[in-house]
């Protein structure tokens, strides 16, 4: 006689002689070392019997592994000190009758203040998002929240102990024997090439060997020996320990604005915003043969946030919290040596209220060009980036590409 079927309101709807039919297949990948990163995956057999696997993940060897960590479930608790929970709440659901309910149980378990609970001497702790459904971290990894997910797993299990770091910021950390660990792993990096489709051209060319600086040159169609064009120097933000002008992703951006204000530009590898510096030293030193005629500044960093200690540390010269580069202050805002600023700004960045202040004084100090600011509604840091498709990436390029026309 056969065996019943079972049915289940979830993604494994069909259940018969142990195997689970599932309503939508994944793209699995084999094991492999990353080339950049070093990041090694061995797949292991956990259970014959049942068909239970796993992937393992070795980091590269300038990575130092610290004692294990992991949250562990309430009968294996004698082999963990802290129990992190991170839970979800799904929109218009009432509290804890979500997914998320297990965990809530199972965290009341662990405080062991009865005596049918687990009696159990470490610390609890629960993170819970909100507006989110289950797993929302993978389907939609760019987001704040997902972002901030990330960081909270991250604390939790660190590549090496806390005695062995000197410095710990937002983006990379360094221990006291100088190696620094940044918790992005590196970008892909993409050669130059010809787009056939809209006849740009791209070249890698190297600036300075000491210190290392690169840049990406692009070149529209219409490029031709004789014929004059402006000049686009296009700085990639990345807090200068991100992101690269070889990526696709800025490397799809720049190729995009080349072809549409039919400019040549030149992608430098620096990774931050640096827009307003070298502004500044053209009006205080000039740049022989050269006039610079405008400054696009999109979403720029001008300090007051906990980041500015991480900057502080990556210039060891600076001048503290009012180093001009950081925190410009109004009187060397007023010599820019350019006649135009665009300054793009979205309503949920966290860099909203520094940049409206930049906005503000550059009013305030003389400085006596054009200037034109374009808040986005409900967008938050970069979101011409992660959703270049969107309607307002489209008109964030499309008002870049028109202040580009204007020279």
């Amino acid at each position: 006689m056969a065996p019943p079927q079972m049915k289940f309101p979830c993604p494994f709807p069909n259940l018969q002689r142990r195997l689970v039919d599932r309503l939508s297949g994944t793209d699995i990948l084999p094991p492999t070392t990353h080339p950049e990163i070093g990041v090694q995956s061995k797949d292991v057999v956990v259970s014959p019997e049942t068909g239970l696997s796993d992937s393992r993940f070795l980091p590269s060897q300038n990575h130092r592994l610290q004692p294990q960590k992991t949250p562990l479930p309430p009968f294996l608790t004698q082999q963990c000190i802290h129990y992190r929970v991170i839970t979800t709440m799904v929109p218009h659901s009432p509290p804890r009758q979500t997914s998320s309910l297990q965990n809530w149980e199972r965290l009341e378990l662990l405080k062991g203040t009865e005596e049918e609970r687990v009696e159990w001497g470490g610390s609890t702790e629960i993170v819970e998002t909100e507006d989110e459904d289950h797993a929302f971290h993978l389907f939609n990894p760019a987001s704040d929240k997902a972002s901030a997910l990330v960081d909270i797993s991250r604390a939790t299990m660190t590549t090496q102990a806390d005695t062995e770091i000197a410095h710990r910021f937002r983006f990379f950390q360094v221990q006291k024997d100088g190696l620094i660990v940044l918790f992005d792993p590196p970008v892909e990096k993409i050669l130059p090439s010809d787009d056939p489709s809209t006849g740009s051209r791209s070249k890698d060319v190297v600036i300075s060997s000491d210190p290392p600086v690169s840049a990406r040159i692009f070149l529209p169609k219409s490029a031709e020996s004789d014929r004059r064009l402006p000049l686009l120097i296009y700085v990639h933000g990345g807090a200068f320990c991100m992101e690269s002008a070889f990526s696709p992703t800025y490397h799809n951006f720049v190729g995009n604005v080349v072809t549409e204000a039919n400019v040549v530009a030149v992608s430098v590898d620096a990774g931050a915003n640096i827009t307003h510096t070298l502004a500044y030293r053209v009006g205080s030193n000039g740049l022989e043969g050269v006039k610079l005629v405008g400054s696009i500044l999109v979403h720029p960093f001008f300090g007051g946030t906990e980041d500015d200690y991480m900057w502080m540390y990556m210039f060891p010269e600076n001048k503290g919290l009012k180093d001009p580069r950081l925190k410009p202050g109004i009187e060397d805002l007023a010599g820019l040596g350019c006649e135009r600023v665009l300054v793009f700004l979205a309503e949920k960045d966290h860099l909203l209220e520094v940049g409206k202040t930049y906005v503000e004084d550059l009013k305030k100090s003389g400085w006596g060009g054009t200037l034109e600011i374009v808040e986005t509604v409900g967008e938050e840091h970069c979101f011409h980036l992660f959703k270049p498709k969107s309607v307002k990436a489209l008109n964030l390029v499309n008002k870049f590409v028109s202040f580009l026309k204007q020279v």
